[in-house]
């Protein structure tokens, strides 16, 4: 196949509604840079929201929700024939506040605790 020289490359095409639409070269830069600024919006956007809406939903009652992710952690089926509506809350902290490898659960769930404590302490919270 030949290729044909830089001179004979089209600069446009023609749409079907029969204008001509200039051929522009493909720009990268741009595109890693809307890339990078979409990653940085959405983990802001993502700590936003953990400090805004979901640690605060702990507030009501943190050493319930403590004991909950105990259960969790702990037990095959933590909540047996009970309702499991307060064991998938509770083991969203996992996702919000994951354990530290090598980190002992009592160490953990402390941590925890600090963490939605201060959280309801700062008036962030409601």
């Amino acid at each position: 196949m030949i290729k044909p020289s830089d001179s004979e490359q089209p600069t446009s095409i023609q749409l079907p509604s029969g204008s001509n639409q200039a051929m522009g070269q493909f720009n990268s830069i741009r595109v890693i840079l809307l890339v990078l600024v979409l990653f940085i919006l959405v983990a802001s956007w993502t700590t936003w929201y953990s400090r805004s809406v979901s640690i605060p939903r702990y507030c009501d009652n943190p050493a319930q929700a403590i004991e909950y992710l105990h259960q969790v952690i702990t037990k095959k089926e933590p909540a047996g024939n009970d309702s499991r509506r307060p064991y998938l809350i509770a083991s969203k902290i996992l996702y919000l506040l994951p354990q530290q490898s090598g980190e002992p659960l009592f160490t953990y769930l402390h941590r925890v605790r600090a963490k939605i404590e201060s959280q309801c302490s700062t008036g962030v919270a409601r």
